[in-house]
Order: C-alpha cells, then sequence, then structure tokens
C-alpha cells in the first residue's frame, strides 16, 4: 500500500473527528444549567392517629427538592393546626388536604362519618367476630338468621359496610415501641345508612347476627370472582333439599286429592265422608187384654227413592230407582 497517497485522507478523518469532538463540548457549556429548588412542606413529627386534632408539636417544615410545592400540601404549619385527621398518618408523611377534616369539625368519631352516613355499634364474640382479627378499615357482610312465624330464612342484612372502630379504637396501626397494645374487644362500629342502621337494629333484637369479612385481594385471572349476594336468603327446605311445602304440605295435597273413575265419580270414598242413616219401620207389640203396650223397633230397611241404584246402594240397602216421569 502506498502510504503517500494514503495519509493525507487519514490525517483529515482524525482533524474531523478531533473538530466535532470540540465543537460537542462548546455547544453542553454554552447550555444553562438549572438551578437546585428546595421547598418546604409540612410533614408529621411522629405517627398521628385517626381522628386526632393537630397541635403544634405534631407538624413541621421539612425541606425536598421540587421547584414548587406538591399541589395538596401545605407550606404553613398554621393552615393545619387545629384539624383532626381522617387518616392515619407516619413519621415523616407529608399532610395533605385529603387527611383533614374541615376547620371546626370535633376530633374524634363524629370527624370521620361521610355525609348522609351514620355510624352504628353492634356486639360481637369469638365466634361471630372473626376472634378478634378484624380492624379498623375493614369492610364486611352482616349475617342473620330471621325467624317468621315457623319459617326460618339466613340472609345478609347489609352487606360491604366499614368498621371504623373495633372497640374504643379507631384505628389499624401497630403500636410504637414503648406503646401498650390495644386489648380485646367486644364491639364493632359501622358506618352505615340510615336504612341500615334500622336493619341491623331489628336483626340484632331477634337474632344472632354473625359478621363475615370481605377480602381486599382481586381475583387472579381464572380465579373464582363470584361475589353476588342472595337476597332472598337461604330457608331450612333449601337446607334439607326438600320442597318449601314440607311433609305436612305433602300429606295435606295427597289428602285433598280425590282419585276419579268413570262417570266422574270416585273409586274410592273420602275418609270424611257422610253417613247416611238407615231408615226404619216401627212395629207396636200389644200383650194381653188391657196390658201395658210394648213399643219394638225393627231394623228393617226401608225402600228410598234415588236419581240411580248406583249412587247410595253402597250406603242403603234395598234402594230403588225413582221412576221416570
Amino acid at each position: 500500500m502506498n502510504l503517500k497517497k494514503w495519509a493525507p485522507a487519514v490525517l483529515a478523518i482524525v482533524l474531523g473527528g478531533v473538530a466535532a469532538m470540540l465543537a460537542r463540548n462548546m455547544m453542553n457549556k454554552s447550555k444553562p444549567t438549572a438551578p437546585t429548588v428546595a421547598v418546604q412542606v409540612v410533614t408529621a413529627t411522629g405517627p398521628l392517629m385517626v381522628g386526632q386534632e393537630i397541635k403544634p408539636e405534631n407538624v413541621a417544615l421539612t425541606t425536598i427538592p421540587a421547584l414548587q410545592p406538591p399541589p395538596n400540601d401545605f407550606t404553613n404549619p398554621a393552615d393545619v393546626i387545629g384539624h383532626t385527621l381522617t387518616s392515619s398518618l407516619l413519621k415523616g408523611q407529608h399532610l395533605t388536604t385529603g387527611d383533614l377534616a374541615p376547620m371546626g369539625v370535633a376530633a374524634g368519631l363524629q370527624s370521620l362519618i361521610p355525609p348522609g352516613k351514620r355510624a352504628i355499634t353492634i356486639n360481637i364474640d369469638e365466634t361471630n367476630g372473626q376472634v378478634g382479627m378484624l380492624l379498623p378499615g375493614c369492610r364486611i357482610d352482616v349475617l342473620a338468621t330471621v325467624v317468621n312465624g315457623k319459617a326460618s330464612v339466613t340472609r345478609p342484612i347489609v352487606t360491604n359496610v366499614l368498621i371504623q372502630a373495633t372497640g374504643v379504637r379507631l384505628n389499624s396501626a401497630k403500636p410504637e415501641k414503648g406503646e401498650e397494645a390495644p386489648g380485646p374487644y367486644h364491639t364493632l362500629t359501622l358506618i352505615v345508612t340510615v336504612r341500615e342502621a334500622e336493619l341491623l337494629e331489628l336483626a340484632s333484637t331477634s337474632s344472632r347476627v354473625r359478621v363475615l369479612l370481605r377480602g381486599t385481594r382481586k381475583a387472579a385471572p381464572g380465579e373464582d370472582d363470584d361475589d353476588t349476594e342472595s337476597a332472598e336468603g337461604i330457608t331450612m327446605a333449601d337446607l334439607t333439599g326438600s320442597d318449601s311445602s314440607g311433609s305436612n304440605g305433602a300429606v295435606a295435597a295427597a289428602n285433598s286429592t280425590v282419585a276419579v273413575g268413570q262417570n266422574n265419580r270416585p273409586t274410592t270414598m273420602p275418609s270424611n265422608s257422610v253417613t247416611v242413616s238407615r231408615p226404619k219401620w216401627t212395629v207396636e207389640l200389644i200383650k194381653g187384654a188391657g196390658g201395658n203396650p210394648v213399643r219394638v223397633d225393627f231394623d228393617m230397611p226401608k225402600p228410598v227413592m234415588v236419581d240411580t241404584v248406583d249412587d247410595l246402594s253402597p250406603a242403603i240397602p234395598g234402594a230403588v230407582e225413582k221412576p221416570e216421569r
């Protein structure tokens, strides 16, 4: 290969590459660099419980890198002090507009009840209340067995209602180190409508309710996700698999049915058929002259005029057919 012939071309390529790198570096240096901006937002100084009123020592300003504060955060602690929390917060968590009840709403359970809803408390125990494993925030159905006369039906009274409190516990957060663990509870406070409250009250006074816990996990592909509720409920007939009329109804239906033969006359006599009395002749006998008469009744059949002989012949022997006019 002739080096003198290819040397100028190689040199030109190398110089062109160097020139391109220098030009790119110059362009990058000429771009303005965005300055790092820090803003301050209101955060919790420690765990805060739902229904708790925020005090000055509960919040502080925390610096975060951002061009501007998040749209729902607060930048002034005075804007949140005195409000009641509607959700639990962890240490260092930002306070947002969705975490606070309106100003003037007192702390406690009343701050957690949405408009149009009510809070109602029901009694439970280890057998009908999931053995103390329910927590505030769970959603449940309430089942009851209602007796109406001799019939019983089991059905959901209310469905998909929120547990707002277990005993006096309003939140499901785990206790911090040094805090006392919540004790056992025997009541559930539910958030319901007025109609649901009426149903729960009636069911609680007339029967023993049972709690059904709803899951939060969504069904996987191919997994059964049937969430239908039985509005009519389950009766004893559904449980035993028998007809709703029961054995007594079957017997009554059998007794009310009469087999029909030829000429539309029953082939068998009903059990409550009418017994026809047999007519008698009366004969009076006189014994001796001037003696006391002695009356003797003889059981002798007397002919009866009927439409057909077959109608009453089994009941009255000796019946004759009525002559045609």
